[in-house]
């Protein structure tokens, strides 16, 4: 299967501190508007309104969260009014970076991939836009890395990286044992970053990826999640997932950047995670990606605890197959807590000081 996907992602002034050079408009005439399945919630009555079209502008568009609502996955990408697309000569066994202008195709360039493919080889491709660049990384089948390559707008390739995803064990003689423990996590403006948060790995890092200089970063630990400054610009921490507890709890790990350590507990905790950093108050959502339900969490940076546990409310679902995620944003003091799972999606908005449950879409009490 060959996918393209579009990422907006983080870059680093040093070792320690991820930056952004994007921004988000600080205004918005209707930002108070929150699109929820077809209808819109006004945010500051917290009531369902009718509007005749959609709005161009409304909370998940122009507000500062607005990359967390994207779509990053797409069969092209536009820079500078060129249009890119990958497709694959069938005959030449061959890949392509094609360019376009005004619906034209005015370039094609070879990507570096065996030439000519053996049978047993297949790609899959990202491809990303940073600046005005683009970026394609690339994973064949039977590859232990992923393949990095920026190309400027005219298709001249500026520069290429490996990030190795996977390394080999030789267990009997010409037998090779493939072990993946790295993969693609998360991206926040410049940087992509990459971590063993697979189950089934046996080696564990992080690694963050610079778009602007293809420099990377690497801890020894593995980010079940990014947590980004107030602004939505810089990676500042990550949060590690270290087991369960001998009362059965779950223990977690925050990691800032700064080297500052923080631990919790959760009873029911998992892998799935949202963070939201507002003041010194971490907005934290644990959820389990292949099952139903969800939690949410106040921790406290200063006094090292959690302040406060919401009331939330939760689809019961029999199922064998299932997916879960959940998406946190924050307009004035209502933080909001956004459901999507197999069964169907919810919308739920709290109050950020005390973790009140003040509305519900989509799912009953």
């Amino acid at each position: 299967l060959s996918l393209l996907v579009v990422c907006s992602c983080v870059n680093s002034k040093n070792k320690n501190h991820i930056s952004s050079q994007q921004g988000f408009p600080d205004k918005c005439k209707k930002m108070h508007l929150y699109q929820f399945q077809d209808e819109f919630i006004n945010l500051e009555t917290l009531a369902k309104i009718e509007i005749d079209g959609l709005p161009a502008e409304d909370f998940k568009n122009c507000s500062k969260y607005a990359h967390r609502f994207k779509n990053y996955f797409t069969d092209s990408l536009i820079v500078q009014n060129r249009t890119f697309t990958i497709t694959n000569d069938e005959e030449t066994e061959t890949y392509a970076l094609n360019i376009f202008e005004n619906q034209v195709l005015t370039k094609a360039i070879p990507l570096p991939v065996e030439e000519p493919l053996p049978e047993v080889h297949e790609y899959r491709f990202w491809l990303s836009g940073f600046q005005n660049s683009v970026i394609i990384m690339m994973d064949d089948f039977y590859s232990t890395f992923y393949q990095l390559v920026k190309y400027d707008i005219d298709g001249k390739s500026l520069m290429q990286k490996n990030i190795e995803h996977t390394y080999i064990t030789h267990p009997e003689p010409h037998t090779n044992h493939h072990h993946p423990y790295l993969h693609y996590l998360a991206s926040a403006q410049s940087h992509m970053a990459f971590s063993s948060h697979s189950p089934f790995s046996d080696k564990f890092k992080t690694v963050f990826l610079n778009l602007e200089n293809f420099e990377t970063i690497e801890f020894d630990q593995t980010a079940h999640a990014l947590i980004l400054d107030e602004n939505e610009k810089e990676a500042i921490g990550f949060i590690t997932y270290k087991g369960e507890n001998k009362d059965e709890t779950r223990g977690f790990q925050i990691s800032m950047l700064d080297g500052k350590i923080y631990e919790f507990v959760l009873p029911y905790g998992s892998t799935g995670f949202d963070v939201l950093l507002k003041g010194n108050l971490l907005y934290i959502t644990n959820y389990p990606p292949i099952s139903f339900g969800a939690s949410l969490h106040c921790f406290d940076m200063e006094k090292g605890e959690i302040k406060w546990t919401a009331n939330v409310l939760s689809f019961i679902v029999d199922h064998s197959k299932y997916y879960n995620q959940v998406t946190l944003s924050l307009y004035k003091d209502k933080l909001i807590m956004e459901g999507n799972e197999a069964y169907g999606d919810y919308l739920q908005i709290f109050d950020a000081q005390s973790g009140k449950r003040l509305a519900e879409f989509g799912i009953t009490p």
